[in-house]
């Protein structure tokens, strides 16, 4: 059992029946909350600085309720089974009725290893800030910028007079409570973003820059101080386990490449995710023999049951992520309507010749029902 369904009391050898509360807690926060990585340092946290820190503000409110009551730290105060049977059946619990498999949490399988992607925070001695990332040209180191986030002047903490975060200008000194405009995350890079002074850059490295976590490391933190920087700079590297969001890629999207046009071949059908789809491809899965190709760059060509991985943006505070990709996109590429649209492929000629590229005639039939046994819910 993971230590984090452990009540803070059982450490003191104090068994009773409200532990068990305190382990249907923490199951709850996982499936609305957290994810089910390991974590024994989380309830110790909450001791700390309590539940309600690692709360989401979007949260469903019943959801709130629940965990506020069931991971209070002093037993006495905990919801009792009573009390979280009448929570449960009093109409007010809001449970997801079905898991969208469209675009759901990617777990890690057999030999696909998740290798890290790195957080560099761009110093004041940057010599390329300000220029856009078309201009710096990444992409010929075997990098892709996954996101980036953007501050400004201002960092947040946790204030515990206020049991809320709290905003401060490093340059004024400055304390609010509302969110800075300054603050951006932008999840989707494009060719024009133009790098700033102070941000922080979350950098994956495809496997032709090394084959180990070790040697990415180093490929990047090589790059950042020498090659891209024309000064010495004091760049810090940190590694980060990413997280992923996954679909299957439609049908229509075989032999098709993620770039535009240019970077196409005769024969092939071109997507330019990035920038028509906004969705910045960190991996695709690949039918034939399920490994991963990690961070591909725009000539990667698309076959039929192919997944694209999607990095999820978090919250180093509440130790959460969330998607960068919202159903708006998804249907963008989903739906065969809205992803004609997007490419202007509603002309029947046009569309004809879309299909007849992703050789759909000759392959559609055999792979449907690979792909149907191998996104069927009973088998994940």
């Amino acid at each position: 059992m993971k230590g984090s369904y452990y009540a803070p009391e059982l450490r003191l050898c104090r068994f009773q029946p409200s532990a068990d509360l305190w382990g249907i807690g923490f199951v709850l926060y996982e499936a609305y909350v957290h994810d089910s990585e390991e974590n024994r340092f989380k309830t110790r946290q909450i001791e700390k600085l309590g539940i309600e820190y690692f709360l989401p503000d979007d949260l469903d409110a019943s959801i709130r309720d629940a965990l506020v009551h069931l991971l209070k730290v002093n037993p006495q105060e905990r919801w009792n089974i009573e009390q979280l049977q009448a929570w449960a059946t009093s109409g007010d619990a809001t449970f997801p009725e079905h898991i969208d498999i469209s675009c759901r949490r990617w777990v890690e399988q057999g030999q696909n290893k998740i290798y890290p992607f790195y957080q560099i925070q761009i110093p004041e001695e940057w010599v390329h800030a300000g220029e856009d990332l078309k201009t710096i040209k990444l992409g010929k180191y075997h990098m892709n910028i996954a996101f980036i986030d953007r501050r400004g002047p201002w960092y947040k903490r946790w204030s515990m007079q206020a049991q809320s975060f709290e905003y401060v200008n490093k340059e004024t000194e400055d304390c609010q409570a509302e969110e800075p405009t300054e603050f951006q995350v932008i999840d989707v890079p494009r060719a024009d973003t133009k790098l700033q002074k102070g941000d922080r850059v979350f950098v994956g490295v495809s496997n032709e820059a090394g084959s180990s976590s070790k040697e990415k490391y180093e490929h990047v933190t090589r790059i950042f101080q020498q090659s891209v920087s024309a000064v010495p700079c004091n760049i810090q590297v940190l590694e980060v386990m990413p997280e992923f969001d996954h679909f299957a890629f439609p049908a229509y999207c075989n032999n098709a490449i993620l770039g535009s046009v240019a970077d196409a071949c005769a024969g092939q059908n071109a997507l330019d995710f990035r920038n028509l789809f906004r969705v910045n491809v960190a991996g695709v899965v690949k039918a034939a023999d399920s490994t991963v190709v990690w961070w591909p760059g725009p000539r990667h060509c698309i076959q039929l049951g192919d997944v694209c991985l999607v990095v999820r943006s978090f919250d180093h505070f509440r130790g959460t992520s969330s998607p960068t990709i919202d159903d708006e996109v998804r249907q963008m590429v989903l739906d065969e309507r809205h992803f004609r649209d997007t490419l202007d492929l509603n002309e029947e000629a046009t569309w004809q010749a879309w299909r007849r590229n992703a050789k759909l005639n000759q392959v559609l039939g055999c792979h449907l029902l690979a792909m149907t046994l191998r996104f069927n819910p009973a088998n994940v």
